[in-house]
């Protein structure tokens, strides 16, 4: 029997050629200097010779924009996405000027950090883990493309893993310091294109599904009943419940007594309820149509 990594439970079988790969641990000066010759790697690839080719035509309007914004005279509009890669660019702009080179250094930027992610993941990965993982990220041909192209894929590409990483980091330590990253992280997704909203109801989804297995386990341990077929069928009773459970958590007095659940809401909750509070706002244009077939709303008073 072998444990867990993650949980710390033990677990049938013999250890498989990955797990002893990932087990095998690195001399400290030789992992450092490997994870710094791939981020330097990392760099060259993302940085070098970025204003050969002419601007795409995607990369020529933001580039626009940017430049715009830097004049004073930069209007949003989301067909276009943004707006926080305009700022980003604007910035480099107004400290290097504007040319092929610098139109590109923001995402070249946002690339070279979003490779350096899997490093708050080492604890999990081991050093052979991290390491692979960095360099995946570092050699990937769409990464690199991304990352020398001006446009809004790579700045999401990071905000999304960055929101990956403080999850995990708060699941994993309670520290509240990950859900302000978090919420950071998510008005980075936001404020840089829409498509933030389809990922973000993936993370709102998970989230549901954790909360509910882990009021489920607590449940089911504390009548000394608790397997993983009876988690399974109980998780998918509470999930659809799951979020009104969290949201109104310091209410539910006799249910958490009735279900032997803990005085505290689960790390898990914490972070539906935080994110879930500052997605709400977002979604008030969804109530546009409803009030206007009401006759609350009348055109002339768009939302």
């Amino acid at each position: 029997m072998t444990a867990h990594p993650m949980t710390g439970m033990p677990r049938a079988g013999r250890t498989g050629a990955l797990d002893r790969l990932l087990a095998i641990r690195l001399p400290l000066r030789a992992e450092y200097l490997t994870l710094a010759a791939l981020l330097l790697a990392a760099a060259v690839l993302r940085f070098f010779d970025l204003g050969s080719n002419a601007l795409h035509h995607d990369e020529s309007i933001h580039a626009q924009w940017s430049w715009k914004l830097v004049q004073g005279d930069y209007v949003h509009s989301p067909v276009f996405h943004g707006p926080f890669y305009y700022h980003f660019q604007g910035l480099i702009f107004g400290v290097f000027g504007a040319n092929d080179y610098t139109s590109r250094v923001s995402a070249a930027i946002a690339g070279l950090a979003l490779t350096a992610l899997p490093l708050f993941f080492r604890r999990w990965l081991g050093p052979v883990g991290t390491i692979a993982a960095v360099a995946f990220l570092a050699f990937s041909p769409t990464l690199v493309y991304y990352s020398r192209f001006f446009r809004e894929d790579i700045y999401l590409g990071f905000f999304v893993l960055l929101m990956v990483v403080a999850m995990w980091r708060y699941l994993w330590g309670g520290r509240e310091r990950w859900l302000l990253v978090m919420g950071l992280a998510f008005t980075g997704a936001v404020t840089t294109k829409e498509g933030a909203f389809l990922t973000i109801a993936v993370f709102l989804v998970y989230l549901d599904l954790l909360v509910a297995a882990d009021l489920a386990r607590q449940t089911l341990k504390a009548r000394d009943i608790d397997s993983p077929l009876r988690r399974f069928f109980l998780t998918g009773a509470i999930a659809p419940w799951a979020w009104v459970i969290a949201a109104l958590w310091p209410f539910a007095r006799r249910l958490r007594d009735r279900f032997d659940w803990d005085e505290e809401l689960p790390r898990s909750g914490d972070v539906l309820v935080m994110l879930g509070t500052i997605t709400l706002p977002l979604l008030t244009p969804l109530l546009r149509d409803p009030l206007r077939w009401s006759g609350i709303l009348k055109d002339e008073y768009p939302v």
